[in-house]
């Protein structure tokens, strides 16, 4: 699969795209994004969690404004980039899925 990059280009230059490729492409943005929001969440509360980000922006990505995670996100495959296990309907995401939903039924069972 073309890397995640290359299909939003595609997307804004007004070029057809399979539906797998922008489900893909959306679940890449959408992991980056949750990247993205922790980031900005350590940052306006500082202290270690802020130095810590501060670290996951080398020199390189940080003139561009981005963590080199949301850098190689970007520029992969978006199914090697999140892995099998985050690709819904894998066998690998069937099973974190389903545990995860049991642990939620039961918090929400006893609430």
């Amino acid at each position: 699969m073309r890397s995640t990059n290359d299909i939003l280009a595609d997307v804004k230059d007004n070029k057809d795209v399979s539906k797998e490729e922008l489900r893909m492409a959306l679940l890449v943005l959408d992991s980056i994004n949750f990247f993205n929001h922790n980031h900005l969440r350590r940052l306006l509360k500082g202290g270690l969690g802020a130095e810590l980000t501060k670290k996951e922006f080398p020199d390189a990505y940080a003139d561009l404004g981005i963590s080199k995670l949301e850098f190689e996100g970007l520029k992969k495959d978006p199914q090697e980039f999140l892995g099998s296990s985050h690709v819904p309907g894998t066998k690998e995401w069937e099973v974190i899925h389903k545990a995860a939903t049991n642990v939620f039924n039961k918090v929400v069972k006893n609430l």
